[in-house]
């Protein structure tokens, strides 16, 4: 069964890993971008001839390549990688870089950089030994792989040079040919014409040397590769004692070292400035940076200083605030200790005038109760002539008195007792309800209750009895005060 505590550890667990499979995602991402960076740089550091600045930017690119990284950028870096490498005559250091390329393009499926790769290992394998029987293994391979005439071309030429260097000569010879009849690029047919006849003249077959040099010369080739041909052919006149040839291809030739020459030079100078310029941008740079660490350096002296003093002004601050709050609090606490005292002295105050209300309320209620039950022991004594149950129901009347919290108690009883007295009253001669006094007055009244009675009943003050009776006279609508019993008495019995 699954506890409440087991379902938060799997949440917990459970965000903890999206939280990682999300960073993860966005560092390989952050990688990939800083990869293609690089590579884009270290492209263009090759077409400026700049290889050391070049292979810095490959092997940052190297580091950062992870294993679940698609596989043809970290191909193209390798293969960058051993190219430097190739260039700097390190042919072993260069394969090393070119399997682990060749690795990846496998896995990519791209059998044209497969062949390249191929092509550039085998190439390693003869500049390290030119009898290195692993550069035709890459060669043969690579031919297995491609069925682009243009690449096989170019690999028939290699293996005919792989041949031609070591020795073999009707291998040589027969790969060459083979090669000639592919297409070419850019200076390929030029260089497998020149090898032929390389290979002829080194057989000492001099009018096939010299057919297929002219051939050279007829295709697209570089500056070195024409200066070669001239030379050969110069060497094939000298061996025939051709003179006209050797003064004309000796020009020839002459002319086309001081071409080579004057290039060199040129490009001894374009390497020069540029090594001066590199020089003078570093110093730049340098310079640059020296000024920024300067300005830094003074910023963060200002920015500690102006932190110190606003610290210090900070802490002189807040010693005040915490003083001022402290003389705050202390007065707070004297006003706090003063209201308390007025407080509990104004309690104390009016627990004393409460209980005194208290005393009086009750002295008052004992009073007239007091009075109440003198006004009952009035009627015992002074109506003998009062029959039991009557004078029991006159008591009763003013025993209701006592219930102050029940005012109706009193006008119930009455209207029971004398036949609805209160009702025909109100309906006869009020307009509204008649008021608990003058009800009670009435009352008083009709049952013949003496003056001093119905003035402790009511707790008239002296004298004012005789008024509130003229006043129940005038709204009752008589005229001589003696008759208000008389009249009462005949409102009951209606």
């Amino acid at each position: 069964m699954i506890t409440l505590k087991n379902k938060l550890l799997f949440l917990l667990w459970g965000s903890l890993m999206l939280s990682l499979a999300t960073g993860c995602a966005g560092h390989c991402e952050q990688n990939n971008r800083r990869i293609e960076q690089l590579y884009k740089a270290g492209r263009q550091y090759i077409a400026q001839n700049r290889n050391d600045s070049a292979l810095c930017c490959f092997m940052e690119a190297e580091k950062l390549i992870l294993t679940h990284n698609n596989h043809l950028s970290p191909g193209k870096i390798y293969a960058h990688i051993g190219y430097l490498w190739r260039s700097a005559q390190q042919y072993a250091y260069s394969n090393e870089w070119y399997k682990k390329a060749l690795a990846n393009y496998q896995k990519t499926g791209k059998k044209e950089l497969e062949t390249s790769i191929l092509l550039y290992i085998g190439d390693n394998y003869r500049l390290l030994d030119k009898h290195d029987l692993r550069a035709l293994d890459c060669y043969h391979e690579a031919m297995n792989l491609t069925n682009n005439d243009t690449l096989l071309g170019n690999i028939y030429q290699r293996i005919g040079l792989y041949y031609h260097y070591a020795g073999v000569v009707d291998s040589a010879l027969y790969y060459l040919h083979k090669s000639t009849a592919y297409p070419y690029f850019k200076h390929e047919q030029s260089i497998r014409m020149l090898f032929l006849g390389n290979t002829y003249f080194d057989e000492n077959k001099f009018d096939s040397a010299k057919y297929y040099f002219k051939r050279a010369l007829e295709y697209p080739c570089g500056l070195r590769q024409e200066s070669g041909c001239y030379t050969m052919l110069h060497r094939i006149a000298v061996l025939q004692n051709d003179t006209l040839n050797i003064l004309l291809y000796s020009t020839l030739s002459s002319q086309y070292k001081d071409s080579i020459l004057h290039m060199e030079t040129q490009m001894r100078h374009v390497l020069l400035n540029e090594s001066n310029k590199r020089a003078f941008e570093s110093d730049e740079r340098s310079n640059t940076y020296k000024k920024i660490l300067a300005i830094v350096t003074i910023m963060i002296v200002i920015g500690i200083g102006g932190l110190f003093i606003h610290n210090r002004q900070k802490n002189i601050e807040t010693i005040r605030v915490r003083e001022k709050n402290a003389d705050l609090q202390r007065q707070l606490h004297r006003e706090k200790l003063q209201t308390n005292t007025l407080l509990q002295i104004k309690e104390d105050i009016y627990e004393k005038f409460q209980s005194e209300q208290n005393l009086l309320a009750e002295r008052h209620r004992v009073d007239y109760v007091r009075r109440i039950q003198q006004a009952c022991n009035g009627v015992k004594l002074q109506y003998p002539y009062m029959s039991p149950p009557y004078k029991k129901a006159v008591i009763k009347i003013y025993t209701s008195l006592l219930h102050l919290g029940n005012p109706n108690k009193f006008k119930t009883l009455v209207n029971e007792q004398f036949y609805g007295f209160f009702e025909k009253l109100e309906r006869n001669y009020f307009k509204r309800s008649l008021s608990q006094r003058s009800a009670t007055l009435a009352c008083l009244i009709l049952l013949e209750t003496p003056k001093e009675h119905v003035e402790i009943i009511l707790e008239y003050a002296q004298g004012s009895y005789d008024k509130q009776y003229s006043r129940l006279c005038t709204r009752v609508g008589i005229q001589d005060n003696n008759q208000l019993s008389i009249v009462l008495r005949n409102i009951m019995l209606q």
